[in-house]
């Protein structure tokens, strides 16, 4: 048993460290401050950060009820501890701002905002300090996650944030989770993103505006292609995230987001499966094969809290799911991601790196003895292409497949 916050740290905008961003909100681990003898090293040996470590070691919940609720938790997973074993934070989730213009239903942050101390504003000194004292520990960091309660671009010096980021830690990728209803270049002013996650639920004003409250389609629409367009030294990776609502999951809607999509020129198209009350009933997670997917860019994803309904394995732990154990003795390097599975219903994605000279003729997905299909290799998977260290042609290592379960035995993803 296991939590990723043995690996990852949460900071919210009032200098809070809490227990990830899930109901371990409930719990403060630290508050990043400006005292002369505080370190944010030195805090991740304190008494709550090592209760963590000390309850998972012995098979306990750190703080019962709310581990017990909490998405992130991973009961089949062995324990990991990369904070401290290895020095390493696998995802450093940062809240510049909890500060929004729009009015989401399904949004804690007007509560959140009534109920907390602290600033609004995550102080640009404050967050400065905390990375100086990891890269002079030599810590090595995954990438930075901007997103949280508020809108990250509401704040009003994003830009500083994203130049510590580089100051420090120039090879680590800055992604960025945003509503979008910015002006690209004003808000940016010309600091490189490595990867954007744009919430536009709906393609048309009538349907985004019903969860989206005060925002504007058109400009959220116009934020992804300007992203990709305007004159800058690179063009970010840009996904655009689309939930699923009851009033927005209309086939024409869907086929015409993906046509809109691929207009726009941007890399990904998430049709996200939520838990929320006004969820789509048209595609759930009994029947998510079924959605029109028309576009190469396009997929499903589902919430965490969809996903712990149903059986969804990592190569860890999953019964069902295995990687070809000969492919590190070739020189293959490679992994499977994720598999959900629901009734009859499967997904699968990952990412293979051929060696050097040889090439990838196909991937085929099989249950048994049965072929179910191929699998699309060739989808941009830029989290790879960091981790590795690779170039341009780390882009696109990953595969994707969709489709029915049949037949009987373990699935076996089979690299040809």
């Amino acid at each position: 048993m296991t939590c990723e916050m043995l690996d990852i740290v949460y900071l919210r905008a009032n200098g809070e460290l809490p227990c990830n961003c899930a109901t371990g909100e409930k719990v403060n681990l630290d508050w990043l401050n400006d005292r002369a003898d505080w370190n944010l090293v030195k805090a991740f040996e304190n008494e709550r950060f090592s209760q963590i470590r000390r309850s998972f070691a012995e098979g306990q919940l750190p703080w019962g009820k709310v581990c017990d609720e909490c998405v992130f938790l991973q009961r089949d997973q062995p324990m990991r501890n990369a904070l401290v074993n290895e020095k390493r934070i696998t995802k450093f989730h940062i809240e510049p701002s909890l500060a929004c213009a729009l009015r989401c239903p399904g949004c804690s942050r007007v509560k959140q905002a009534a109920e907390r101390g602290g600033p609004v504003f995550l102080r640009v000194e404050l967050f400065q300090r905390a990375l100086k004292q990891l890269s002079e520990a030599n810590y090595v960091i995954d990438f930075f996650f901007f997103c949280g309660q508020g809108e990250p671009l509401s704040h009003p010096q994003i830009h500083e944030l994203i130049d510590a980021c580089r100051n420090d830690f120039p090879n680590v990728p800055v992604v960025i989770n945003t509503n979008g209803n910015y002006d690209y270049s004003k808000v940016l002013r010309g600091r490189y993103v490595d990867r954007f996650i744009v919430s536009v639920d709906g393609l048309y004003q009538t349907s985004y505006e019903q969860y989206r409250i005060n925002g504007n389609v058109e400009l959220a629409l116009r934020f992804m292609y300007d992203a990709k367009h305007v004159a800058q030294e690179r063009a970010p990776f840009v996904e655009w995230k689309y939930i699923l609502f009851t009033y927005n999951d209309s086939d024409e809607e869907l086929i015409a987001a993906q046509q809109k999509a691929e207009e726009l020129g941007i890399d990904s198209l998430w049709f996200v499966l939520t838990f929320t009350p006004e969820h789509s009933r048209r595609y759930t997670m009994q029947n998510f094969s079924e959605l029109p997917i028309v576009s190469p860019i396009a997929y499903i994803y589902s919430t965490p809290q969809q996903s712990h309904e149903y059986r969804v394995f990592t190569p860890a732990t999953s019964p069902n799911v295995e990687s070809r154990r000969d492919l590190a003795a070739t020189g293959w390097r490679g992994r499977v991601d994720e598999c959900k599975v629901a009734r009859d219903q499967v997904f699968l994605q990952g990412w293979i790196q051929p060696p050097p000279g040889a090439r990838l003729s196909g991937i085929t997905i099989s249950c048994g003895n049965v072929l179910l299909g191929r699998a699309r290799y060739g989808v941009r998977r830029p989290d790879v292409r960091a981790t590795l260290r690779l170039g341009e042609e780390g882009a696109r290592l990953g595969f994707r497949y969709l489709g029915r379960l049949a037949g009987e035995g373990n699935g076996v993803v089979d690299l040809n």
